[in-house]
């Protein structure tokens, strides 16, 4: 959720009106506030959401009534259309653009998740997994619920749904919910507002004239980018677990200190959780998984990550991003069966496993916050051959600095961010819940510390300007 006004306004309305009905009716104020917000953001998305949730609703009816009756071959068709639809729509409107006659079409806003979702549904009722929920007011909660709608997580019906049932014993007057809510909101915040976005202005610079700056300060642009990304994806996660904390229900925790990953396997169990899930129960097991040999373990991989970047964006920049990774996961794959029968690793190996995987990570970042391949082309080749003394670089970061007094402060909020995870790792548990177990002043005092730099910093700084969150855009 992007700060704004309406935002804030709308925020506290709901949770007011949430706690203040009866509580058989809070699904349905979660449900009207969700078709409001989606309607204040695009008035479109929710026409394509009402009808591909009452396509998924009747399908997943359909499957469920002819799998009861043993006709498995009619439940099978039924899914079939299902999928080939929601597939089809899915990649007309991300290709859309690349078609002439409809280059004019856009993606609606969330689309791309709850598409990912309805999949995700109808496949489990095929499989026996879950039943098809036959409550059709929770069925369209689990589907556009606000604070997930724009850039997820990807959630299980049957997870979201059994909280939804649950809701009439929330209580407004729960301070251990309600502190790790604001702790969720604030720490979203700070990571959107006070890093991501002050990153921006740097990483937008050198993207852009790439042409005109030296390898150090390319190279500072990768690593720039490679933060930024993940301040403003984490940011927005963060942002929806507490927002629907407030209300009782429990969101996957998308991100949980991925560059702390020892390998690029461990990356993918620790960024984007829910996509990261999704891709290996409905796509890498149902082609075999690992349980067909190395090879074809390594074929699967491929798949999975070259799809993952198809969904992200239709250039090609976004496929040799998936391609990267794709290389990059057969590599870990080789070296782990190889290595399989190893004893504990040792702290050097650890550590050499941590720089080694975020730099894979930062460097394919480039092909994904590229404009395009070449642009991501020449950026690499002069990252690696424009050349920059030590002392010129200096000087230029000692001028950028009198440009703005934020560039010395950003450097501390980074290394902020970078202790924070490090202590999420430790604790194996979200900073914000790791808030919890501190003593009341100290938990209040970071909150106040986080207020001040977002006040200071990103909402009211000078130069402050709202962009929206990067996976908007998928």
């Amino acid at each position: 959720m992007a700060f704004s006004l309406y935002t804030a306004v709308f925020l506290i309305s709901v949770i007011a009106v949430f706690f203040m009905v009866r509580k058989e009716a809070r699904p349905l104020v979660l449900l009207l506030a969700s078709i409001s917000y989606i309607d204040h953001l695009n008035g479109r998305a929710v026409v394509v959401l009402f009808v591909t949730t009452a396509i998924v609703y009747a399908f997943g009816l359909l499957i469920q009534f002819f799998k009861d009756k043993n006709r498995n071959r009619v439940a099978g068709v039924c899914l079939f259309v299902c999928l080939f639809l929601l597939v089809f729509s899915l990649s007309f409107l991300k290709f859309s653009s690349r078609i002439p006659r409809f280059s004019n079409l856009i993606i609606p806003i969330g689309f791309s998740y709850y598409a990912f979702q309805a999949i995700g549904y109808i496949v489990d009722i095929y499989n026996g997994k879950i039943r098809a929920e036959k409550n059709i007011m929770f069925f369209a909660l689990y589907m556009s619920f606000f604070p997930k709608f724009v850039s997820g997580p990807i959630e299980r019906e049957e997870d979201f749904v059994a909280q939804v049932k649950e809701l009439k014993s929330v209580r407004f007057l729960d301070e251990q919910r309600m502190s790790e809510a604001f702790g969720y909101i604030l720490y979203g915040y700070f990571l959107k507002l006070v890093v991501a976005d002050n990153l921006g202005a740097l990483v937008t610079k050198l993207f852009n004239g790439y042409r005109d700056s030296g390898s150090l300060w390319l190279m500072l642009g990768s690593l720039s980018y490679t933060m930024q990304i993940y301040c403003d994806f984490a940011g927005y996660s963060a942002l929806a677990v507490g927002v629907s904390r407030i209300f009782g229900i429990n969101l996957v925790q998308n991100f949980t200190a991925p560059y702390m990953a020892v390998n690029i396997s461990d990356f993918w169990r620790r960024w984007h959780r829910s996509l990261s899930m999704w891709l290996r129960d409905y796509v890498y097991i149902p082609l075999g998984g690992n349980r067909k040999g190395v090879l074809r373990q390594c074929i699967n991989v491929s798949i999975v990550f070259i799809l993952c970047g198809i969904w992200h964006g239709n250039g090609l920049n976004f496929l040799v991003w998936g391609m990267l990774h794709a290389i990059y996961s057969v590599i870990d794959v080789l070296i782990r069966k190889k290595k399989s029968n190893d004893k504990a690793k040792s702290t050097f190996s650890v550590v050499k496993g941590r720089v080694i995987t975020f730099c894979c990570a930062s460097f394919a970042w480039i092909f994904f916050g590229a404009s395009g391949l070449k642009t991501a082309v020449e950026y690499c080749i002069a990252m690696f051959t424009a050349g920059n003394a030590g002392t010129t670089f200096i000087a230029e970061y000692n001028e950028l600095c009198k440009e703005t007094a934020r560039t010395n402060f950003l450097l501390v909020f980074i290394a902020i961010v970078i202790l924070m995870d490090v202590i999420s790792y430790k604790k194996n548990k979200p900073f914000p819940v790791v808030l919890q177990d501190y003593a009341c002043g100290v938990r209040y005092l970071i909150y106040y510390l986080m207020i001040i730099a977002i006040i200071v910093f990103g909402l009211y700084g000078p130069g402050y300007s709202a962009s929206n969150f990067m996976y908007m855009n998928f």
